[in-house]
């Protein structure tokens, strides 16, 4: 009953410019149209990511919740987003909706969202292990609407379900591999600095390039 909820409710939202009123929405519709979304953002986004079995699953969310936010904001409302930034407002901007007084493309909101998940994933929002309680908490977290919180974490099985099976998507988020708990976690510290610039430019807002160049020594 749960599941037939949110393929109605997600389904309705994300697929009525696919399909007329009149047709017959499946679990398998909107099944075909997350896997569609997942493979065109990874190929778009996979660079950007830095996958260990320890965050294996902050990506699967963050793909998820990356899916949830594209439907809620086609590319033409994220522009006209963007737009008020110039005006010095506030207001949720790329793919990712992260707050922002600054313009900012998808890729930055990517990383500037990557980092709040791994600020925020911890006691019931602890999604390390994959826990869905967890998932749905996290992503409730970030929209406070229980509807909302409910879709990601059917989008998120989803995309578990589908990575799972594929070799290639399988082996990138290592999900069969154990964890080993005497390994460090490991950062890419070159994301880490992009994702410092951009949120000194976001505290910064009247800064310049050059001068964020300067303040993070790109210069010599």
């Amino acid at each position: 009953m749960a599941i037939a909820f949110i393929v109605y409710k997600f389904g309705k939202q994300v697929l009525d410019k696919k399909i007329t009123q009149n047709d017959i929405l499946t679990k398998n519709q909107l099944e075909q149209y997350i896997i569609h979304k997942f493979i065109k953002f990874y190929k778009k986004y996979n660079d950007l990511l830095e996958i260990t079995v320890e965050n294996r699953y902050l990506y699967i969310f963050t793909f998820a919740v990356m899916i949830m936010e594209d439907f809620n904001r086609v590319p033409i409302v994220r522009l006209a987003e963007n737009f008020m930034t110039l005006l010095r407002k506030e207001s949720t901007v790329g793919i990712m909706q992260v707050k922002s007084r600054v313009p900012l493309s998808d890729r930055e909101t990517v990383l500037l969202y990557i980092k709040w998940v791994k600020d925020n994933s911890e006691d019931e929002c602890d999604i390390s292990s994959g826990d869905e309680e967890a998932i749905r908490n996290l992503a409730w977290k970030n929209n406070n609407q229980d509807g909302y919180a409910k879709s990601v974490l059917y989008i998120y099985s989803c995309l578990h379900d589908y990575i799972d099976e594929i070799p290639k998507y399988r082996h990138a988020f290592h999900l069969r591999d154990t964890v080993n708990n005497s390994d460090s976690y490991k950062s890419d510290e070159r994301i880490k600095g992009q994702m410092e610039v951009i949120q000194w430019m976001i505290d910064n807002p009247n800064a310049t390039p050059e001068q964020a160049m300067q303040e993070f020594g790109i210069w010599g």
